[in-house]
């Protein structure tokens, strides 16, 4: 018998396929990622500017020349000199200021022992100031400045002395067995113990040579030095009234003479570069007889503060100006078209402003919106975007037959504001400028606020721009 057998046909059929859908939107969305990154880091940033209430402060540095009333006291006869009185202090009429001896006086000063010096309080304060000042207004190019710091430092550490030396002084006075001679002051004054040749200086007889201080110097005096007859032993200061006289160019002199108007002085503040001070004084202008330019400022302030100085570094405020301060790279310009403001209306229902605006192709007359930049309260007009119009449109007054033709253009300072993460152009009222800000007016409707943010480079941004940072 014949076997059967069952043959089986087996046939492989392609497998079907499933879409994941998941790895494809995952995939779209890192390649969206990726372009946008890429974008990201590609396009250019714009650096924002906080906007901050500020003031500039205008000024002209100047060396001015110090003229006093003062008197140079000198020995009628030698001997070893020694003073009851700190330079800088007060002297009453009559009252004894130095002594002569014909021996030196054994009397120890910080500069004649190595001991430890213990200064009180006031003293070791007014030690700090004094060095803090000098450091913060070094100038190289006036290391005149060091001597000074020297002496002043050297009378603050010797007034610890000072009270001893001048108890010293006054039980030579009762002692019957030293040889002195006593001197009073022959007037009130200040007393001070440098001598410069530059006392009897007025503003008629100053010189180029003693304004710019070429060939300054002076002399100190000090306690136990000898001295002879006819030698200089002090110097008072008779007035409080002085003068600081510093040298002009044609170009100030006009630009104070304008200030002054008919008046012959203007108030002027300055500041001394040497402690900060600020003072208030009336300068005029004087000429020499070589026609050199001066002005010579009155002071009636602190004349004991600068009593051993001939030479004060200042700078003088022309002009001190408040308000939102902003970098001058931010600033731009744009035209904008000349409104009167009576030709602005409502559109129906709307309490958004805009004008009539006569339609050519339909025949009819329409209300456009417009974006008022600023307004000129003073001559009825207002500045708006020219984006919506061009020149040619006729406008039509409301409520009147009077008409008026756009073409009118001015162009306006503004910055950009990118508080709403876009940029709008918004109007400034510079007030004053330094090389590298704008002091801006505060408060303008259509201007700037404290803390708004803005474009830090106007000329690199448009109207509507998204900010990327």
């Amino acid at each position: 018998m014949a076997e059967n057998k069952d043959i089986v046909s087996i046939k492989k059929y392609r497998k079907k396929e499933n879409i994941n859908i998941g790895i494809i939107l995952f995939g779209v969305v890192f390649l969206y990622l990726i372009i946008m990154i890429a974008m990201y880091f590609s396009k250019d940033k714009t650096a924002i500017y906080e906007v901050r209430e500020g003031t500039i402060l205008k000024d002209n540095s100047y060396t001015g020349l110090i003229l006093r009333d003062e008197t140079v006291v000198r020995a009628d006869k030698g001997g070893y000199v020694n003073y009851f009185y700190e330079s800088g202090k007060k002297v009453p009429f009559g009252h004894n200021v130095y002594l002569l001896t014909e021996d030196e006086i054994l009397n120890e000063t910080v500069e004649d022992t190595n001991e430890e010096v213990v200064l009180d309080s006031d003293n070791w304060n007014r030690l700090l100031m004094k060095v803090q000042t000098f450091n913060e207004s070094y100038n190289s190019n006036a290391f005149y400045s060091a001597e000074s710091l020297k002496d002043e430092t050297n009378a603050i550490l010797n007034s610890n002395t000072t009270q001893n030396r001048v108890t010293q002084l006054n039980s030579i006075l009762n002692n019957t067995q030293i040889a002195y001679t006593a001197y009073p002051s022959e007037d009130d004054g200040i007393i001070a113990y440098n001598i410069d040749g530059y006392e009897s200086l007025t503003i008629d007889t100053i010189s180029e040579n003693e304004i710019s201080k070429n060939e300054y110097t002076k002399v100190s005096l000090v306690n136990n030095t000898k001295v002879s007859a006819g030698d200089p032993v002090y110097r008072l200061i008779t007035e409080e009234n002085w003068k600081l006289v510093i040298p002009l160019t044609e170009e100030m002199e006009t630009q104070f003479l304008e200030q002054m108007g008919e008046r012959d002085y203007l108030y002027v503040k300055l500041k001394v570069t040497k402690d900060n001070k600020i003072i208030g004084g009336y300068l005029s202008i004087e000429h020499d007889k070589n026609k050199n330019i001066y002005g010579c400022i009155q002071l009636s302030d602190s004349i004991v503060r600068y009593v051993e100085d001939r030479y004060l570094d200042i700078e003088l405020i022309l002009e001190n100006q408040s308000g939102l301060k902003i970098p001058k790279s931010a600033v731009s310009q744009k035209e904008f078209y000349i409104i009167p403001e009576d030709y602005l209306t409502n559109g129906g229902s709307s309490s958004s402003s805009g004008v009539l605006r006569e339609n050519a192709k339909k025949g009819n007359i329409e209300f456009v919106g417009v974006d008022i930049f600023s307004r000129d309260i003073e001559n009825g007009l207002v500045y708006v975007k020219t984006s919506v119009f061009k020149d040619g449109d006729v406008l039509q007054k409301p409520e009147s037959t009077d008409k008026m033709t756009l073409k009118e253009k001015t162009s306006l300072d503004g910055v950009y504001n990118v508080n709403k993460g876009y940029a709008v152009f918004k109007q400034v009222n510079i007030l004053c400028e330094s090389e590298d800000y704008y002091i801006i007016e505060e408060g303008n409707n259509y201007g700037l606020s404290n803390y708004d943010r803005i474009a830090l480079d106007g000329d690199k941004t448009q109207d509507n721009q998204i900010i990327s940072q």
